[in-house]
């Protein structure tokens, strides 16, 4: 769980407007270093930066809380 908010975390904060392309049906990035990213760093991306912030404080939260009780996460 951990790994997983802490890759949420490195997702990368883009301040410029990100480019896209459409080849076929689906959006990708058009920097293909931001398209390389984990499925949950991109959708970091498409939150927006305000929404980005918010969700990243929050996820900040969860990682201290599994921290300090590491133990009540094994048990369920």
């Amino acid at each position: 769980m951990i790994e997983t908010v802490d890759d949420l975390l490195f997702a990368p904060t883009i301040g410029e407007p990100i480019r896209l392309n459409q080849p076929k049906y689906f959006y990708l990035f058009a920097d293909t270093e931001l398209e390389a990213l984990s499925i949950g760093q991109k959708i970091m991306l498409r939150l927006g930066s305000e929404n980005e912030k918010v969700v990243k404080n929050k996820l900040r939260e969860i990682k201290q809380e599994l921290a300090l009780h590491p133990n009540e996460l094994a048990a369920d």
